[in-house]
């Protein structure tokens, strides 16, 4: 908190019974350090409900869009649609473009950003690049 640096953290359901990296475990961090920004990785990774009320409670939470973009349209996973909603319910000002590198391609992720629904050119372009920069004092 003190160096004004951001955190990444991978969060996402529960494995074998751990919650440890669902979005509502960041909650006691971003409490205690409300100075500190924590992108949690994959937008929450399938835990919509938590990323949105950690998004509410939390303003110094942030998200990055890496490989939950590559799962939109697939079999369990949001539509174009219900996840550009998600984006417009956290804020796309404080969403991210990950890259997952060396999982996905990409240009392929910037070509599904650019195609969701309901974001404007100005909110899509904060994700490729501005959000990041003002997040991280670039």
């Amino acid at each position: 908190q003190e160096l004004g640096i951001a955190i990444v953290a991978h969060s996402g359901p529960a494995q074998g019974g751990e919650p440890h990296a669902e979005p509502r475990s960041f909650a006691g961090a971003l409490q205690a350090f409300p100075n500190l920004k924590i992108v949690l990785a994959h937008m929450g990774g399938g835990t919509w409900d938590q990323a949105t009320a950690i998004a509410d409670a939390y303003p110094n939470a942030y998200f990055d869009c890496c490989e939950i973009i590559e799962w939109t349209g697939g079999t369990n996973a949001p539509t174009e649609t219900q996840f550009a909603q998600l984006i417009k319910d956290v804020g796309p000002e404080r969403v991210l473009m990950g890259s997952d590198f060396p999982w996905y391609d990409l240009d392929h992720q910037i070509e599904r950003i650019m195609e969701l629904p309901l974001l404007s050119q100005e909110e899509k372009e904060g994700m490729l690049g501005a959000n990041a920069e003002r997040i991280l004092g670039l």
